[in-house]
């Protein structure tokens, strides 16, 4: 995984459009660092993210690419 390969300290998803929420889970599996899904598509599928944030340790949620900075300094990766 590419994860792996480049030693990734966090990995950021930003996506304007919706996503399969259902995939998320199997996409994000093995990946040991912190994950941040932001962008509007936060806003679409709020009540699915939210619940699989509470099931995929490492993974928060951004609205917009400042709120995604604000978490990776509070993750202390900036």
């Amino acid at each position: 995984m590419a994860v792996e390969r480049l030693k990734a300290r966090a990995v950021v998803l930003y996506s304007s459009q919706a996503l399969n929420t259902q995939l998320l889970p199997k996409l994000l599996a093995g990946i040991n660092c912190p994950i941040v899904i932001a962008g509007t598509c936060v806003c679409i599928h709020s009540t699915e993210l939210v619940i699989t944030a509470t099931e995929i340790a490492g993974l928060t949620l951004a609205n917009d690419p400042l709120e995604a900075h604000q978490q990776l300094d509070q993750l202390g990766l900036i």
